[in-house]
């Protein structure tokens, strides 16, 4: 029986049967699951509006609407900055951003999911961050390529898992002190990671930081 409240966001049908839906409350039937591209930036559903970005990526209405440019990354980089000053983490410096194509970054990392970089040259660092992002999509990847910058800056070199899961630490504090759909819904995804290494991670880290704050983050990291 068709659900007269449900349209489909590819065929726009009305949905009959089992559905999906995304953060931002688009559903789409169940065969359509394993055809559907998911947004690059925020893993909404794509539609006939979204962008492609090469690499058979694709950008949605939404991120396109918020994507960040060179002119705002000045006070989302101060944003950052800010809440991790707040912190025994404290200000992150020798760095800094260089905004690339899909195609760039992935010549560099070789795995079109990584979505930012952090690369050392010399003393000096380079953040590589897809131009392609919005707004909270941008804060929570640079949070994350912030905190590997501080680890090199402080010779930090825990297991790779604690590394990235502190990383993600970065972006989930960040993306809390947004507190709109878009950094809920990331927040979630986060959360609900079955990476084995960015979100057994994450979660390991994310318990101690509910328990103990940064400095008991700080000292599981350490500790290696």
């Amino acid at each position: 029986m068709a659900n007269k409240n449900l349209k489909c966001h590819v065929c726009h049908k009305q949905i009959n049967g089992q559905y999906y839906y995304d953060w931002a409350g688009h559903s789409i039937c169940a065969s359509h699951i394993h055809s559907i591209t998911k947004c690059a930036s925020c893993g909404q559903f794509c539609d006939n509006h979204a962008k492609d970005i090469g690499l058979g990526m694709q950008i949605c209405d939404h991120c396109q609407k918020y994507r960040i440019e060179y002119k705002d990354s000045d006070s989302i980089i101060q944003f950052v900055k800010n809440v991790f000053q707040n912190t025994p983490i404290g200000n992150i410096t020798h760095w800094k951003l260089m905004m690339v194509d899909a195609e760039t970054l992935y010549k560099k990392t070789k795995d079109k999911n990584t979505r930012g970089l952090a690369q050392a040259v010399g003393t000096e660092y380079t953040i590589f961050i897809y131009r392609e992002l919005s707004r909270v999509a941008f804060a929570q990847v640079l949070a994350h390529e912030m905190l590997h910058v501080y680890q090199y800056t402080n010779h930090i070199n825990p297991p790779k898992a604690l590394c990235e899961g502190f990383c993600n630490l970065g972006s989930y504090v960040v993306l809390s002190s947004i507190n709109n759909k878009e950094a809920k819904a990331a927040i979630d995804n986060l959360k609900k990671s079955e990476d084995p290494i960015y979100g057994y991670g994450f979660r390991l880290l994310l318990s101690v930081y509910e328990k103990d704050g940064w400095l008991g983050a700080l000292k599981n990291i350490k500790e290696y």
